[in-house]
């Protein structure tokens, strides 16, 4: 696949003159049911300098997907179509390779934007900053709220790193991308450090972050401009399939740890190339910290009564998924030993002690959870046979019961 990103590296820095104000970028896999939603509110915008580019990513709904460009007549559409699956992350860089704008925003194909939302943020812009910030809210099939805490203010912020600054030592700040309209510029300037695997889990805080660290000036507004779709089973980071059953996919939570996995290795290799490993470093471990515990150890930590419900509830499923469960990759201790091998690299003791009073907490709770169901698979089904002078015993432990079977005594 290498040759793929090769490609579209080679592309991406070929001279291209601007030609519209915005590049709205889409990349597309098995959200087709929600593209037309999404196209409808940029294609509606009073705003018109603008590009919208679709980049699928190999959908197997292809053709529901063509069908749904070529339903639409407007020659600003630019439809792109991925030779494999490349993930989001590559798909929106994809995009970026034909983009002709001054500035790009990276929309999702779930989510759609409220009216004269690209004549506002041209109106902050103003041709002056890097990157714009704004709001936007969550939204179901059923209804809208305002996710507190992590809204942007009215702020103008000048200076180096400023606003990589803000979002990596700001745990108030969003880290996904759709919330950012950045200069066209910058982002080129953040493509050449992307790790060349595909990548569709933490891209959003990680391909953010490398964008800020060129941006020289940034504007924060405190407007709604866009709606964040949060009931699509199908996003890639919905390890609850079904809310309404609880449904858990152990596939993509294997996926998202080693895709999480990657992206960290790849920041970490960034700010060491920047020189600026140094400067970061404490902050970095508590970046990771609040990850873990947001990304492995919020989701799961209602796992047992999961379990408990499902095993007096539908026990032929129960079984089922137990096994899945057992069988995953949760107890891949890659992500540990990079936490642990970081760690060795801040200096000072004060430092190192302070941190760990945080680690030993974190590291403890995963361990304890992996131990755990390390060892429920033994209690799900087990025969082994005893002998003893007098008699041979037959045992067989299924799920939580225990029976003994005598086979022989001896006369």
């Amino acid at each position: 696949m290498n040759n793929y990103f090769d490609i579209i590296l080679d592309r991406i820095h070929k001279p291209l003159n601007n030609s519209v104000y915005f590049s709205i970028i889409i990349p597309v896999h098995n959200t087709e049911k929600y593209l037309r939603r999404c196209l409808d509110s940029i294609l509606n915008q009073s705003f018109r300098d603008i590009e919208v580019i679709v980049v699928n990513d190999f959908s197997p709904n292809t053709d529901e997907c063509d069908l749904i460009i070529s339903s639409y007549n407007d020659s600003r559409i630019k439809y792109i179509k991925n030779e494999v699956n490349m993930g989001s992350l590559w798909s929106r860089v994809n995009g970026l390779s034909y983009a002709s704008g001054k500035y790009v925003h990276f929309v999702d194909s779930d989510d759609w934007l409220f009216d004269n939302a690209y004549e506002n943020i041209f109106k902050y812009l103003k041709n002056r900053f890097d990157c714009l910030y704004f709001n936007g809210i969550y939204a179901t099939d059923e209804k809208t709220w305002e996710y507190k805490g992590r809204f942007s203010d009215d702020s103008i912020y000048y200076g180096r790193r400023v606003a990589f600054d803000k979002m990596f030592l700001d745990d108030g700040q969003r880290h996904t991308l759709w919330c950012r309209v950045f200069k066209r510029s910058i982002v080129l300037s953040a493509v050449s450090y992307l790790p060349k695997a595909k990548t569709s889990i933490a891209d959003d805080w990680f391909f953010n972050l490398l964008i800020l660290f060129f941006a020289k000036n940034y504007r924060s507004v405190s407007d709604i401009f866009y709606y964040y779709y949060v009931d699509n089973p199908e996003a890639v980071t919905a390890i609850i399939e079904n809310k309404k059953n609880n449904n858990i996919s152990f596939q993509k939570f294997d996926n998202k740890v080693m895709q999480m996995y990657i992206s960290y290795n790849a920041l970490i290799d960034f700010l060491k190339t920047m020189r600026v490993f140094e400067i970061y470093k404490y902050s970095w471990l508590f970046y990771i910290i609040r990850d873990i515990d947001y990304a492995f150890l919020v989701p799961f930590k209602n796992f047992d009564s999961y379990f408990y419900n499902l095993y007096n509830t539908d026990k032929e499923l129960y079984n089922k998924e137990s096994l899945e469960y057992f069988n995953s990759n949760l107890s891949n201790l890659s992500i540990l030993s990079f936490l642990s091998n970081n760690l060795n690299e801040a200096s000072g003791f004060c430092e190192r002690r302070f941190f760990y009073i945080f680690l030993r907490h974190y590291i403890y709770r995963l361990f304890s959870f992996i131990i755990r169901i390390r060892n429920y698979p033994q209690a799900l089904f087990k025969i082994n046979v005893t002998k003893t002078v007098e008699n041979k015993r037959l045992y067989i432990r299924f799920l939580f019961f225990k029976f003994t079977i005598k086979l022989d005594k001896k006369e």
